[in-house]
C-alpha cells in the first residue's frame, strides 16, 4: 500500500503492533491488514484479496500503492466487496493523471466506492488533494458525512482557496491535451526501462514490461543500494529517489530506485530522450561524472508544454 497507510503515515507512532497486521491503539482501535500480493509481488492477488476479506470482514478496503507500476485488480474485489456492502477506497495519488487520460485504468467504473487523487503528480497542477465518489443515495448519506468531517476539521484546518485558480487551469488543460500527455508518460517510461535494461542495468517487473504507469523501479543493490546511488546522481543533478524493493527488510538501507517521467515529459522529452536519459542514469549508477552530458540534455528540454 501507500506510505501514507503505514507505520510512518498517517497513523504513525500510534501502531502498537508492526507486523504484517498493523493494529492502531486508542478507544478507537483499528487493525491493518495487507493485502496478499502474486509471487512477483508488484501485483495484488485478487482470489487472495477475496479470501481474506471473507475471513476478516473488514470496515474498508484500500487499494493502491506507492510504487504503482500496475494496476490494481479493482473490478474482481470490488464486486465481492459490494456484495458484503462493504465500501472500497482507491489510493490514486500517484496516477489520477493517467487515469484522467484512460491509459491505466478507472477505478470508479470498475467499481471502487470512493477514489482519492493528488493533483500534483501525475496530475500536472497546485499540491491539492480530491475525494471522488461512486455513490448511490443511500450510500451518499452512509458514507460521506463521515468523510467530509475527516477532511475538516478531521485533517486539515484551511481549504487554501488561492491554489483552485491554478488547479481550474491544470484541469483545462487536462481535458484538451491530458490523454496524449498520459500516453506519452507510460511510453516513455517503458522506454526508459527498457532502454536501462538493454544497458545492463537491473529494472524490476521485466517480464510484465516494467511498468504499465509513469515510473521504473530500478534494482542498484550491487551498486551500493538506493540511498548511496541516489546521493551519487544528485551530485550529477539527477533527482530521484531511492525506494524499498521486494525482499527489502529495512527502509534506510533500500536496494532500489524509483524513477517516474512525468516532469519531463511536460518539458517535451520522448523516447529517443528517454534512451539518452537511460545512458546517463545507466553511467552515472556506476560512479561515472555525467553532470556535463546531464545539462547538456536538460539545456534541449526548457519549455514546459503538452506533447
Amino acid at each position: 500500500g501507500h506510505i501514507s497507510h503505514g507505520a510512518v503515515g498517517v497513523f504513525g507512532r500510534r501502531i502498537q503492533n508492526r507486523g504484517q497486521s498493523l493494529k492502531i491503539g486508542g478507544k478507537n482501535a483499528i487493525n491493518l491488514h495487507h493485502l496478499p500480493l502474486t509471487e512477483d509481488h508488484y501485483h495484488v492477488d485478487a482470489q487472495k484479496t477475496i479470501e481474506l476479506i471473507d475471513q476478516l470482514f473488514p470496515q474498508l478496503v484500500i487499494m493502491g500503492k506507492s510504487l504503482f507500476l500496475f494496476p490494481e485488480p479493482v473490478s474482481e474485489v470490488a464486486a465481492y466487496c459490494k456484495t458484503k456492502q462493504i465500501p472500497l477506497l482507491y489510493d490514486g495519488a500517484h496516477v489520477l493523471g493517467l487515469i484522467a487520460g484512460g491509459q491505466f485504468q478507472d477505478p470508479l467504473r470498475e467499481g471502487a466506492t470512493w477514489m482519492t487523487g493528488s493533483t500534483h503528480k501525475t496530475f500536472p497542477g497546485p499540491q491539492r488533494g480530491v475525494i471522488l465518489g461512486n455513490l448511490d443515495a443511500e450510500d451518499e448519506k452512509k458514507y460521506w458525512p463521515a468523510a467530509d468531517r475527516g477532511v475538516f476539521p478531521g485533517s486539515s484546518s484551511n481549504h487554501h482557496l488561492h491554489t483552485l485558480p491554478a488547479l481550474l487551469v491544470a484541469t483545462r488543460e487536462m481535458k484538451q491535451y491530458g490523454r496524449a500527455y498520459a500516453e506519452q508518460i507510460v511510453r516513455n517510461a517503458q522506454t526508459l526501462g527498457s532502454s536501462l535494461d538493454e544497458l545492463g542495468t537491473l529494472v524490476e517487473a521485466r517480464e510484465f514490461g516494467y511498468t504499465r504507469s509513469h515510473m521504473i523501479a530500478v534494482n542498484v543493490a550491487q551498486w551500493g543500494g538506493g540511498v548511496e546511488v541516489a546521493k551519487r546522481l544528485e551530485a550529477n543533478d539527477i533527482i530521484l529517489n531511492y525506494n524499498m524493493l521486494p525482499g527489502d527488510s529495512d527502509p534506510r538501507n533500500p536496494s532500489g530506485l524509483r524513477i517516474g517521467v512525468p516532469e519531463m515529459t511536460r518539458f517535451g522529452m520522448d523516447e529517443r530522450a528517454m534512451g539518452e536519459l537511460a545512458q546517463l542514469l545507466h553511467d552515472g549508477i556506476r560512479g561515472k561524472n555525467v553532470k556535463a552530458q546531464v545539462h547538456t540534455l536538460r539545456a534541449r528540454y526548457t519549455e514546459m508544454k503538452y506533447i
